[in-house]
């Protein structure tokens, strides 16, 4: 009996594991098909990074694979953006959102345990908070 009952919550778990492997695909799905909808209707880079920055913060715990390719693409987005000449404003806000990027990235590899790519990372924002004089964001680097 003891050997059925065991077989029985093996299947069960398999289950359960198959069926949130099913949910997570889904929602991966709708997560990934909302974000390519919001690149391909933005008006500008400002709003679309602000957009991205939303679905990163829903996602930021639950799935850090999708949470890395938002922020590859809000980095492609501020790099872009910074080449140009822009006034002082646009300026601050493209490279206060790639200082955000560069601490996710951080706490992604620290939580990983890669400490070195951490590092690396949260140095590279501290590098853009201090040019900023941005000390709420220096502080979160």
């Amino acid at each position: 009996m003891k050997k059925l009952n065991f077989h029985v919550l093996t299947l069960f778990i398999v289950i359960a594991a198959l069926t949130g492997n099913s949910q997570q695909s889904t929602y991966n799905k709708l997560i990934s098909d909302s974000i390519d909808n919001v690149i391909d209707t933005s008006t500008n880079d400002t709003l679309l990074i602000k957009q991205l920055q939303e679905f990163d913060d829903l996602i930021y715990h639950e799935n850090r694979e999708l949470d890395f390719i938002i922020n590859n693409k809000i980095e492609a987005i501020c790099l872009e953006n910074l080449k140009d000449t822009l006034d002082q404003t646009q300026q601050l806000k493209f490279s206060k959102s790639l200082s955000k990027t560069y601490n996710i990235y951080a706490n992604i590899y620290y939580d990983n345990g890669n400490f070195k790519k951490a590092l690396e990372y949260y140095l590279k924002a501290e590098l853009i908070n201090s040019k900023n004089n941005d000390q709420k964001s220096l502080s979160k680097s």
